[in-house]
């Protein structure tokens, strides 16, 4: 136990995707409190209509929405592709687009609660739908085999996410299917750069002092090349007087 211990915490480390991990952590904790400890525990972290008095409902809700096999497929797919996400991003980038995609999906459908009176609990895996549909739309042509059998693009499988998320949160009403929709079309778009004033990757700005040290860099590569094709002037200078005073001596 103690080695296979050691050899995940060396899987985790090599992999760089500390906030997926936690994610995975929390799936896995949520499943285990909802199976021990039952209704009491669900309700502490599900999201309805206390939440103003539970506000950490807001981020929680994502985590305790599904069974043993749901929590092990959820742990594998993210694991398995939501993790190159994070490391093509940037940790810090992805925290925020996980809790900016949770947050809005909560209040989206607190509102929906509030108009039409639908449960808010259907809506706990889109913000994980939309993670995957960010992988997709970061690799599009990309492969997986569905079963280990029948292969299928990655652009086509966003589709069927986005079918299974509309027909599967819709079937309560057509509104709500359009409204779990928005998360997904949000980071497929966010994927492909194609949303003005938001970048996928961090643009990376130079400190003063980064400046600074490359402007001296460059400087003293010019004063360095300088010297060089001034030492070959005076080469050339000197050689061309020892070759007018050897025509003298003739």
């Amino acid at each position: 136990m103690k080695v296979m211990l050691e050899d995940f915490q060396r899987s985790v480390r090599r992999a760089g995707a500390p906030v997926t991990t936690g994610l995975i952590a929390a799936i896995s904790i949520g499943f285990l409190g909802v199976f021990f400890l039952k209704a009491p525990f669900y309700d502490a972290l599900a999201l309805g209509p206390s939440w103003l008095s539970q506000p950490w409902t807001l981020i929680t809700y994502p985590f305790v929405f599904g069974g043993f096999l749901s929590a092990l497929f959820l742990g594998l797919m993210l694991w398995m592709i939501v993790r190159f996400v994070e490391s093509d991003m940037g940790s810090n980038r992805f925290a925020a687009l996980f809790v900016g995609i949770t947050l809005f999906n909560a209040f989206a459908f607190l509102v929906m609660m509030s108009l039409m009176g639908f449960p808010p609990q259907m809506a706990s895996y889109v913000p994980f739908s939309a993670l995957f549909v960010t992988w997709c739309s970061r690799n599009p042509n990309a492969e997986i085999r569905l079963y280990g059998i029948i292969p299928i693009q990655a652009k086509w499988l966003a589709l069927i996410d986005a079918g299974f998320t509309f027909f599967g949160i819709g079937s309560v009403h057509p509104l709500l299917g359009a409204v779990a929709l928005l998360p997904l079309i949000f980071c497929w778009f966010f994927a492909a750069n194609q949303i003005p004033g938001l970048s996928y990757r961090a643009q990376y700005k130079k400190s003063k002092a980064e400046v600074q040290k490359e402007n001296a860099f460059f400087d003293d590569v010019r004063k360095r090349k300088q010297e060089r094709e001034e030492r070959e002037r005076l080469r050339k200078l000197f050689e061309s007087s020892l070759e007018d005073d050897a025509s003298n001596d003739r």
